[in-house]
């Protein structure tokens, strides 16, 4: 059964799990570190949800072929960047959401960023969103995945992982500014090109990175965009402009064209040893 015309048919309900929870039940009962609670509720769930039964299936299937036709844990090469760093080895990296779960990740850029979405449907069954587009981050620290906020504290080490919502298509670029003023590219982690994304609630980009150990305030710049643009250009604006004084920054001061919704998330990073 065609699970988004399913999806088009029937309106999910409030407890379905979203692309994220299932790639967390897949991945981590893969690598055994999934929190108890979360996976027994996602499971019992699962056995009275025909639909996330389905989409279950299908995540685990993609892992599995992920796996036979890519049987490293880490594949890394190094990030094709327009802007120098001044920094070398404080890259934060990339690698495959499962990867990271279950192996370190290497110092550098993997050159894996699929997106996984939960379409919304087109003909009113679903929630059709309004308001602009915005991006979210997940932080998995040992063991314990949580929802990471604006402004909070995170370590050295931790895991990083975004979703987005959009209601509609497009292009769409995360990097970041480290206290150092070094600059990032996140998504895409290779290539000059922004991700093309679905119009989407829960929308995953299945990739995820480890935080390196420059301390301090991290802005990750997330942007939006009605026409491809050049990453290049993103990182240079941004390198430009430096840490910025405000989260409301405009497109312009970014180098981006005045219709891209931009969107910053502020990370104060600090030692694990503190």
């Amino acid at each position: 059964m065609n699970v988004d015309a399913e999806q088009r048919r029937r309106r999910k309900s409030p407890e379905c799990l979203s692309d994220f929870q299932l790639d967390c039940l897949v991945v981590g009962k893969t690598a055994g570190d999934l929190d108890t609670n979360a996976q027994n509720t996602w499971e019992s769930h699962i056995a009275t949800c025909e639909l996330c039964a389905q989409k279950f299936s299908q995540h685990k299937a993609r892992h599995e072929q992920f796996w036979t036709d890519l049987p490293l844990p880490v594949i890394a090469s190094e990030t094709l960047m327009k802007v120098e760093r001044k920094t070398k080895g404080r890259k934060s990296s990339w690698a495959w959401f499962s990867g990271a779960f279950a192996t370190a990740v290497a110092a550098a850029a993997i050159v894996l960023a699929v997106v996984s979405t939960d379409p919304l449907s087109e003909d009113g069954m679903g929630t059709r969103l309004k308001g602009k587009p915005s991006f979210g981050v997940f932080v998995k620290r040992g063991s314990k995945v949580f929802k990471g906020e604006s402004n909070g504290n995170v370590l050295a080490g931790d895991r990083l992982r975004f979703d987005y919502t959009s209601g509609e298509p497009a292009f769409f670029g995360i990097a970041s500014i480290d206290a150092s003023h070094a600059v990032n590219q996140f998504v895409p982690p290779a290539g000059d090109q922004p991700l093309e994304v679905k119009a989407a609630s829960d929308g995953v980009i299945e990739g995820a990175i480890e935080l390196d150990d420059t301390v301090g305030t991290e802005q990750i710049v997330g942007a939006f965009c009605p026409t491809s643009f050049a990453m290049a250009k993103l990182l240079a604006g941004m390198k430009r402009l430096g840490i910025a004084p405000t989260t409301n920054v405009k497109p312009a001061a970014i180098s981006l064209d005045e219709r891209c919704t931009v969107q910053v998330f502020v990370l104060n990073k600090v030692s694990r040893l503190e």
